[in-house]
């Protein structure tokens, strides 16, 4: 594959954020820590090359948003992260899978809402990629220095006594843009306000 056929992950992140369908992720988008999902089978063979970070479950952190995207991706995200400081934070309301998890959408959003209110409406929930889980972000009214947001996130969640996924609470890396969307992905519960 020559360069001219290549996409890098700035100009990925420029062509989602068009979609109509993705016009809510403008909101979101930070390109000092981009995540990448590709297939298993992909990843030893192209991590030099595309000088990825140490993998990080089914995703690759990227830190530099000139680099071209392995052509086999399958969701990207990012975390709250711009330059040197965090402008978002995010929790991750697992369903049915990962070691702390709620039994049923309903109870995750349940929860969010608890955040919602909590932030007094100052946070998005909406589901997650696959349609299931729940992810609620809130967006700082000025940046933060780096590593606040994950402190943040914690207090809130043991203050709240939520079962937010422990991983996503420390990296602060959600999803935000899927290859082959449910019918559910990322469908908006509530409004940030």
């Amino acid at each position: 594959m020559s360069d001219e056929d290549k996409m890098r992950f700035g100009e990925a992140i420029a062509e989602i954020r068009k979609d109509t369908d993705c016009t809510w992720t403008d909101l979101w988008w930070n390109s000092s820590q981009i995540i990448v999902s590709v297939p298993d089978w992909y990843w030893d063979g192209y991590r030099a090359e595309w000088r990825l970070s140490d993998r990080k479950f089914d995703s690759w952190e990227v830190k530099d948003a000139s680099l071209y995207l392995p052509p086999t991706f399958t969701a990207l995200g990012c975390s709250g992260l711009n330059g040197g400081n965090e402008t978002w934070v995010g929790w991750d309301l697992d369903v049915k899978h990962g070691g702390t998890c709620y039994q049923t959408t309903q109870d995750a959003i349940q929860d969010a809402r608890q955040i919602r209110c909590f932030l007094q409406g100052h946070a998005e929930i909406r589901l997650s990629k696959s349609g299931v889980g729940v992810h609620v972000r809130h967006k700082f009214e000025a940046p933060q220095v780096a590593g606040r947001a994950a402190r943040f996130a914690k207090a809130i969640a043991n203050k709240l006594n939520l079962k937010a996924d422990p991983s996503a609470l420390g990296r602060q890396c959600m999803w935000l843009w899927v290859k082959e969307p449910t019918a559910q992905s990322f469908q908006l519960i509530e409004p940030h306000i």
